[in-house]
């Protein structure tokens, strides 16, 4: 009698004897709710250039009491041209606006070799001179006021200081370049302070 040979092959997944642990609905973990965040509002660039709606004692003549140093307006600049969605081409334009004449036809732009030399430039009367250092100044102080903000501690030591001072060139009152060109004793030299402001002290001091 010949016996029947039989083939043992191991238990595979799909096998009914196979014992697989029952999985309960609460072990599985629940999918994170992803929150939405709000779209960030664009800045009004339009309403942030324009400052037409403020006059300026001096404006049309170009006389306007600067009280702020070269160092206090890059300083500014700096801090505007990093908010959102400003350019230097368009800051360059809102600084045509505020010479004198504005955008008068047949007046060059502020050109960008003048605006980048003026902020390379270091010190508190570096670049007095500059169209960039007068137009900067009076867009700001239109932007202030304009914002109804009021005038800072340094802006107010300032005028106490600069006062009624007034540039015999240009007629212009305040903070002003007094010149390079300095008459000195042997045992003197020229310095310049944190406003601007020059002096003439003994060597050694």
């Amino acid at each position: 009698m010949s016996q029947s040979s039989t083939s043992k092959h191991p238990l595979t997944p799909r096998d009914p004897n196979t014992c697989t642990p029952a999985t309960s609905t609460k072990d599985k973990p629940k999918p994170s709710a992803t929150k939405k965040s709000k779209p960030t509002p664009k800045p009004d660039l339009e309403k942030l250039f324009d400052v037409s709606q403020i006059h300026l004692e001096g404006e049309e003549d170009g006389t306007v009491p600067v009280y702020d140093s070269c160092s206090d307006i890059r300083k500014k600049i700096r801090a505007f041209l990093r908010r959102d969605g400003v350019t230097q081409a368009a800051f360059l334009r809102a600084l045509a606006k505020c010479r004198p004449g504005g955008e008068s036809e047949g007046k060059p732009p502020i050109s960008v070799s003048s605006f980048q030399m003026f902020m390379r430039q270091t010190g508190v009367a570096a670049g007095a001179n500059s169209q960039v250092f007068y137009a900067a100044y009076v867009f700001f102080e239109k932007m202030r006021l304009r914002d109804g903000k009021g005038k800072t501690k340094r802006r107010e030591e300032m005028e106490r200081v600069w006062g009624d001072r007034e540039d015999w060139r240009t007629g212009r009152r305040g903070f002003v370049d007094l010149g390079r060109w300095v008459l000195c004793k042997k045992d003197e030299v020229p310095v310049i302070d944190g406003y601007g402001m020059l002096h003439i002290e003994k060597k050694g001091r």
